[in-house]
């Protein structure tokens, strides 16, 4: 019996290589829950990962600023940020 090779080998090290510690702390200064924090992560990598599989390739930064600002809008006075 052989054994192939596996043509892509991928690692998910969002939050092991990334402390969210800072931006739960921010979270919590503006007046969220610091659970809020996860919250928009988590929206922030779904949408990259549907974008990245259209075809899309915005870049992190500019995706992370335009899902946080969307995000915050729903619950945060804007003289809050």
């Amino acid at each position: 019996m052989s054994i192939s090779q596996p043509a892509l080998i991928i690692f998910d090290v969002n939050e092991t290589l990334s402390d969210m510690s800072p931006l739960q702390q921010r979270f919590e200064e503006i007046g969220l829950d610091a659970r809020e924090a996860a919250a928009w992560f988590a929206t922030l990598l779904r949408d990259g990962f549907a974008l990245t599989v259209t075809g899309a390739n915005p870049s992190f930064a500019s995706l992370a600023r335009g899902s946080l600002e969307v995000f915050l809008a729903g619950h945060v006075p804007e003289e809050a940020l």
